[in-house]
């Protein structure tokens, strides 16, 4: 029969603390002494007023003599301890191989899904975030829509350029233009390319792409400039150092490399090869404010500027060149982030083949609900087997053995199946 009132035992908190430091010699007699102590002021005083003078007196029970003289190792699970935790979790995988082998490769594989399919998805999230400041760099687009596009990616050349003259919030303003297909020719080597741009001499004040050679403000100032990739000049000039040499380009035209870029990472929304410089674009079109909207226009705002007044800024400007109807047609001027372009852009006449941000977001639950999945495939092995365990646990009880260090013992061998899994899904 229970000695105890309808409260029952001691507070649990105060028993574990009790445990933790008093002597084994003695912690028998106090535990009894302080059961009886705990019941009587149950009795008289009430649960509350007994819990609190049981912890008081515990505390009190604090002393040099009282406090265990027993090893690190053997109270809290020391090296030695952790040891044999780590022999014994061996010898049980070795005894259970279908088990353990099923367990440890139904994990592993699971974890080597989850694995791909986040790399693949942080590389899908992480396009163009590496440039400095990225977060204050946008595009100029033109916001006209229909029922097949969000927006137009073109616009015309004067608009950016006129904004960043006018607009103290804007920074600095590049513009892009395909360079088209075109013949190179170089002593023996000739042919067609077509991953290069006409771009702005401003373009390495906006984007933080690393020139290996040239200055970076001037290398595309004058008309038949070319900044090249590595890649690219080690294509065409071998182990030569590019920087002065000419390619002859269309059968007319010699561009003099003025600079050498590294490779453009491949988690940005569009690559090249090379640059030439905006000034050798010799289009009769090239600053009609209707007409020829082929510009890729970005631009770098000073920190803390509003991206959205930008573009409204930018409308108003566009109403004193514009018409109503011609305004109308275009459509207010927005701001893209640069980050967002990639994954969130679906405008008209885009720079090149963008990824879809809805299919990254699948996956991304894919990979969750697969390692959601693995986990509790493992933890139902689990769960099955412990009924055949039930005995050890029984027998280790019986010599001793304190729930806690069985409670290490399973969870060293849990470990040590993820941390083998992970390894071989790693593998």
């Amino acid at each position: 029969m229970n000695k105890f009132p309808k409260y029952g035992r001691p507070p649990a908190g105060a028993l574990r603390l009790l445990e933790w430091f008093c002597n084994d010699t003695v912690l028998e007699e106090v535990r009894g002494d302080l059961d009886e102590a705990f019941a009587k002021n149950l009795n008289r005083r009430g649960a509350l007023r007994a819990d609190l003078l049981c912890w008081f007196e515990v505390v009190l029970f604090i002393r040099s003599h009282t406090i265990s003289r027993r090893s690190k190792d053997a109270r809290t699970g020391g090296p030695i301890m952790w040891r044999n935790y780590l022999h014994v979790a061996l010898r049980s995988m070795k005894k259970q191989k279908v088990y353990s082998t099923t367990n440890l490769f139904g994990l592993a594989i699971g974890l080597a899904c989850t694995i791909l399919i986040l790399v693949y998805v942080f590389d899908e999230r992480s396009f163009d975030r590496y440039h400095e400041n990225a977060e204050q760099m946008y595009r100029m687009v033109a916001g006209f829509s229909d029922e097949n596009f969000d927006g137009i990616a073109k616009i015309n050349g004067p608009w950016g350029i006129t904004a960043g003259e006018q607009n103290p919030a804007i920074e600095s303003v590049t513009r892009f233009l395909f360079f088209g297909q075109a013949l190179m020719e170089r002593d023996e080597r000739r042919a067609f390319v077509s991953d290069g741009f006409y771009a702005d001499s401003t373009t390495f004040d906006v984007f933080s792409w690393q020139l290996l050679s040239g200055d970076p403000r001037t290398v595309l100032i004058k008309p038949f400039s070319l900044v090249i990739t590595e890649s690219f000049a080690k294509t065409w000039f071998g182990d030569i150092d590019p920087l002065g040499e000419t390619i002859l380009v269309g059968g007319v035209t010699d561009y003099v490399v003025t600079g050498v870029m590294e490779d453009v990472p491949s988690n940005s929304h569009f690559v090249f090869d090379f640059l030439a410089s905006m000034s050798s674009y010799s289009d009769a079109r090239h600053d009609d404010w209707i007409e020829w909207n082929q510009y890729y226009t970005y631009l770098r705002l000073h920190a803390g500027a509003n991206p959205a007044d930008v573009g409204a800024a930018t409308t108003a400007m566009l109403s004193q060149y514009l018409s109503e109807d011609q305004l109308a047609g275009f459509g207010q001027v927005q701001l893209q982030p640069l980050a967002d372009i990639y994954l969130k852009s679906d405008m008209f006449r885009e720079i090149a083949v963008m990824g879809d941000g809805k299919t990254v977001s699948m996956f991304f639950a894919l990979a969750i609900f697969i390692l959601v999945i693995a986990a509790v495939n493992f933890i139902n092995l689990a769960t099955a087997r412990s009924t055949t365990r039930a005995r050890e646990v029984g027998v280790r009880k019986s010599l001793g053995a304190r729930r806690d260090t069985l409670v290490r013992q399973f969870i060293s061998e849990s470990v040590l199946t993820v941390f083998l899994a992970s390894l071989l899904a790693a593998v």
